[in-house]
């Protein structure tokens, strides 16, 4: 059975998970796979490439919402 072009469910983040694919890294940041593609293509985001595909850890994504958070301070 195929299934039906559309919206797709978007996985839940998983801890134990040790790689997460850019969709779900999206989904995790609140943005959309094209800004995900654009930080790796900065530098802002680390990720390890296997085959084709652009695979980000867990780690990384804590490393990088540390180093670009934002202090209101006075």
């Amino acid at each position: 059975m195929k299934s039906k072009p559309g919206p797709q469910a978007i996985p839940s983040a998983d801890p134990h998970k040790f790689l997460y694919d850019l969709q779900t890294t999206a989904h995790l940041l609140s943005t959309n796979i094209w800004a995900v593609r654009a930080l790796i293509a900065q530098g802002k985001l680390k990720y390890v490439k296997v085959g084709h595909a652009f695979l980000i850890s867990p780690e990384y994504i804590r490393e990088f919402i540390e180093k670009n958070a934002v202090s209101n301070a006075a």
